[in-house]
């Protein structure tokens, strides 16, 4: 008998139908697969069948239900349940639900799609285990699969998910980094306001993102691995052609721009001296991606001047700096004597600068700086008419000046000892500089 079963074991308590020890059917130990039972009727809607058996054979024919404490064992679990699905993790993310099964006894874990229990489809297979090393050793890696979690890219070191698998037999813990995953929705970072014009504060600091398709993107999961940390709760969403908004100080903002906002949930300020910040999707694939300056071809006024900065064309290289500028919608409100300028939440337009004017800094210079009321204010060549404006850091206007030509402006102010603004202002640019009246 046992040269005909192939040493398969089979239970005496099942199968005698007549009691007559005539044996009907034989009933062998399992399972060597995994099933899917529909959960109201108990019927069965899927089973592998011998799927693991039949790939183990073309993938590691050498090593082929080998059991899990000895590496020259091959063949040895043909007879009793064979490579012994034990471990099981079910993970769903991006609309897709996939089971991560570990093989007690083979080593290793089975990857399934599993959204549509109907059509199941195998996806992929990962062993860290090592046939040709000795059984126990570091170097022969994981055996025996008892158990399995799942680490979301956003709470992992690496950004991308993992499988933690914790081996009964040589008693370690096997990290597999998961890929092949749905890949990311194609958003794009349109916004940023970096260095608000506030004084030991960022609370108006927010970065806004654009959806530039036209469905509808579940952003459950989606995640700042880069700049800031942030996830997206589960069952929030972007529509198409539309915004959403992620902010240091949601209540602030709110406050200062009348539209809600995300808000980020450490009390990280993005860097002033420009810094990567990268959106992604659960499964790790990035959707977006800027690295920022406050250095030229960037926008330098973005950099504590009052306006945000804002991507000019949505379907342009966000990387480019060139293709950035500064926001021409006044917020309404000041800062420390700076104009607030920002449109979280729309397609907003952008201030450019000429290739003439060179860098803005450079556009206007005052000296000398500090003062004592009397100074000069050096004009760089323009066009059309400009202002020029004194403000206190209330926002109080001193003095305001309309400018024809460029060159050199002599003023004097009987100015009380302190800190003050000076924003030269033309349709096309802003500049604002600070000087200290002593």
């Amino acid at each position: 008998m046992s040269a005909n079963l192939g040493r398969l074991n089979v239970t005496t308590t099942l199968g005698d139908v007549g009691k007559d020890n005539d044996y009907d059917a034989l009933y062998s130990y399992g399972a060597r697969s995994f099933s899917i039972w529909n959960g109201t009727t108990g019927a069965l809607v899927y089973d592998s069948g011998d799927d693991f058996e039949t790939f183990i054979a073309s993938y590691d024919a050498a090593n082929f239900n080998s059991t899990n404490d000895d590496n020259t064992s091959f063949d040895n679990r043909s007879d009793d349940k064979g490579p012994e699905p034990e471990a099981l993790k079910l993970v769903s993310m991006m609309g897709k639900t996939y089971a991560f099964i570990g093989l007690e006894r083979q080593g290793g874990v089975m990857i399934y799609d599993v959204t549509d229990p109907n059509n199941v489809s195998f996806e992929s297979y990962g062993i860290d285990r090592n046939f040709s090393e000795t059984e126990g050793t570091q170097s022969a890696g994981g055996l025996g699969p008892e158990d399995i979690d799942f680490i979301p890219a956003a709470e992992s070191p690496t950004g991308y998910p993992l499988l933690l698998v914790s081996n009964e037999v040589s008693g370690s813990i096997s990290v597999y980094s998961v890929s092949g995953l749905p890949t990311a929705d194609p958003l794009v970072i349109t916004e940023i306001m970096y260095n608000p014009p506030e004084v030991d504060t960022d609370s108006l600091e927010f970065v806004e993102i654009f959806n530039p398709t036209g469905n509808t993107v579940d952003l459950s999961g989606y995640f700042f691995r880069d700049g800031f940390d942030f996830v997206f709760p589960a069952g929030s969403s972007i529509g198409g052609a539309a915004y959403v908004l992620v902010a240091t100080d949601s209540v602030a903002f709110e406050n200062a721009f009348g539209i809600p906002a995300w808000q980020w949930s450490t009390s990280d300020a993005l860097s002033n001296g420009g810094e990567e910040l990268v959106l992604a999707a659960p499964s790790g694939s990035v959707a977006d991606s800027v690295n920022y300056n406050d250095a030229s071809p960037w926008p330098t006024d973005a950099d504590g001047n009052g306006p945000s900065m804002i991507l000019c064309d949505v379907n342009s290289d966000n990387n480019d700096g060139a293709n950035w500028g500064l926001s021409t919608t006044d917020a309404g409100f000041m800062t420390e004597g700076f104009q607030v300028y920002a449109d979280p939440g729309v397609a907003g337009t952008c201030m450019t600068v000429d290739i003439k004017e060179e860098i803005i800094t450079t556009f206007v210079n005052l000296y000398p700086n500090p003062n004592d009321g009397t100074f000069r204010v050096e004009v760089a060549e323009f066009e059309g008419d400009a202002m020029l404006r004194v403000y206190n850091t209330t926002g109080q206007l001193l003095r305001s000046e309309k400018l024809t030509n460029s060159g050199v402006v002599s003023i004097s102010e009987k100015l009380p000892l302190g800190v003050y603004l000076l924003k030269f202002e033309t349709t096309d640019q802003v500049n604002v500089q600070r000087f200290v009246v002593k």
